[in-house]
């Protein structure tokens, strides 16, 4: 999906109430086509999810196999 629509879909979640823990959501960087938007996109995202909760993975490790995909986003794992 776009990263426009990252916002409104996390919006749906939440009104879902679909974004309590142990929920995650990942996204696949780089987000937006600037760093105003990349901020935007981060900024909406997080009205609904904390910090703890997002996964970011760099578009050229989404391209690997699975496994790798997985242990890569990870790495972006933060203690709530």
């Amino acid at each position: 999906m776009p990263p426009s629509t990252f916002g409104a879909i996390c919006k749906g979640l939440g009104e879902a109430k679909l974004n309590a823990k142990p929920a995650r959501v990942v996204m696949e960087k780089p987000l937006g086509t600037s760093l105003a938007t990349s901020r935007e996109i981060n900024d909406r995202v997080g009205e609904y999810f904390e910090e703890c909760q997002v996964y970011r993975i760099d578009h050229y490790l989404g391209q690997r196999n699975g496994a790798q995909s997985a242990g890569a986003a990870f790495c972006q794992l933060a203690v709530c």
